[in-house]
């Protein structure tokens, strides 16, 4: 995918809809679309895509009501949804054709993202795609529960330390919360 079929002027303008139509449980994730649309050249080699199963270089985003990590990125030696660790990533892929897929609600009606996909010709059986995509979304449906499970813990924890009145230990646990 060497030519563009989309503008970059067009991928910008649905990056800053997605940014002011919804919200973000992480302002980093925010912060990392807005690195997004402020790039100049590397937009070029932005693809935004409808499904992600088959891509990487892969960045997902996902709005609050999508119950999915806020930020995925997949490459096919890591996967991470730590924001810092995203953005020191993708400085690495600056010259490489990065794959971008948002899930937010009604997606696949919503004419904003219909209108800048940009789907590379890859031959493979509606069967097995509609289960690529099903793991896909499995997948990070997984990573939020995960998330969500851990933040309970550390919440639990921080009770039982507020008993105990333990200071250090309450700010590493709110530390490792923010991280979260």
């Amino acid at each position: 995918m060497k030519q563009p079929t989309i503008s970059t002027w067009a991928k910008r303008n649905f990056l800053q809809w997605f940014l002011d139509n919804y919200s973000f449980s992480s302002s980093k994730s925010r912060r990392i679309l807005l690195d997004l649309v402020e790039r100049k050249d590397p937009l070029s080699l932005l693809h935004i895509i409808k499904n992600g199963a088959l891509y990487r270089p892969l960045l997902v985003f996902s709005s609050d009501d999508s119950r999915m990590p806020p930020c995925l990125l997949i490459t096919k030696e890591m996967e991470t949804s730590d924001p810092d660790q995203i953005c020191l990533a993708l400085d690495d892929l600056k010259e490489n054709d990065l794959y971008v897929t948002f899930y937010f609600p009604n997606r696949l009606e919503s004419q904003a993202l219909l209108n800048v996909i940009e789907e590379p010709a890859i031959e493979i059986e509606p069967e097995r795609a509609r289960t690529l995509l099903f793991d896909f979304e499995l997948k990070l449906f997984r990573e939020e529960d995960k998330k969500a499970n851990r933040r309970k813990e550390i919440l639990e924890r921080i009770d039982d330390v507020l008993a105990s009145g333990a200071k250090d230990e309450f700010y590493r646990l709110v530390k490792e919360l923010k991280k979260i």
